[in-house]
């Protein structure tokens, strides 16, 4: 039998934490039962480099595009036609992305937060891609926007899920998706793990977040896709089954997620 593939959801891959071992990187992924990376774009400049990984290893990786809140000062109507260009060339992006809103570090205005993320949110639904949404210390807000703005039928995920069970069933009833990284295995993450019952499993994705937060065993060292079967065992404890319909399930909810249907992403 063959072993169980994951789908990193969300993955930094274009961060210069991994230029001197990019393809080492994915490599270690592959081994580790990782079948498939979404390499996120937090800018212009990453954005297209993260299509331009996808060309570089077809089947392996897709990309998304999007400018992040921290970066919403730089969003403007140049940042939104470079989107849309990139959206119509080859290969196309899976999503918009990384969008949202960041209520906690504010390195960007509320202002041109909530800008950036509209202009985006609207490109998602011009184009009908999901979007792959951030958000820090503004779930209310996010689901008061997304119920304003009916964002539940342009569609996406909620990436690195950390508010509540409440709010994360008010984002799976509106139609997203719910991101789990590696937070989930974090001795103080309580509050994720009741998120993770609450919701229904169909709601549920995984990612890394890579570099970032590094799950148990590996917190406060560099994160990478290899590792994200830890996130995925802890994952499969909280939910009471086993690793392989876990696999199956999640692999699933993410080729729904962003239109991968009829890619195989098993070794």
């Amino acid at each position: 039998m063959t072993e169980p593939a994951w789908i990193d959801s969300h993955c930094h891959l274009t961060d210069e934490a991994f230029a001197a071992d990019l393809d080492e990187t994915i490599e270690r992924a592959r081994a580790a039962g990782v079948g498939h990376i979404v390499a996120v774009g937090d800018n212009v400049e990453s954005s297209r480099a993260a299509l331009d990984l996808v060309q570089r290893h077809a089947g392996v990786l897709s990309a998304t595009v999007g400018v992040h809140p921290h970066r919403a000062s730089e969003w403007s109507p140049d940042a939104l036609d470079a989107l849309r260009r990139l959206c119509a060339g080859r290969p196309r992006p899976v999503a918009i992305g990384e969008i949202g809103l960041d209520h906690f570090y504010n390195f960007a205005s509320r202002e041109d937060q909530m800008r950036a993320f509209v202009e985006q949110s609207d490109l998602a639904r011009e184009l009908g891609l999901p979007m792959a949404i951030h958000c820090r210390d503004a779930y209310d807000p996010l689901i008061q926007l997304a119920e304003e703005r009916a964002l539940g039928a342009v569609g996406g995920v909620v990436h690195c899920f950390t508010g509540s069970a409440a709010q994360a069933v008010a984002l799976a009833e509106l139609g997203f998706s719910i991101g789990i990284a590696g937070v989930l295995t974090f001795k103080k993450s309580e509050t994720i793990r009741e998120a993770v019952r609450a919701v229904p499993i169909e709601s549920l994705v995984i990612e890394t977040d890579a570099p970032y937060l590094a799950p148990v065993p590996h917190r406060g060292h560099r994160n990478e896709p290899a590792f994200l079967a830890h996130t995925a065992e802890r994952l499969a404890l909280e939910l009471g089954i086993d690793a392989r319909a876990l696999s199956s399930q999640l692999a699933r909810n993410t080729k729904r997620l962003f239109r991968l249907d009829g890619l195989d992403f098993r070794k």
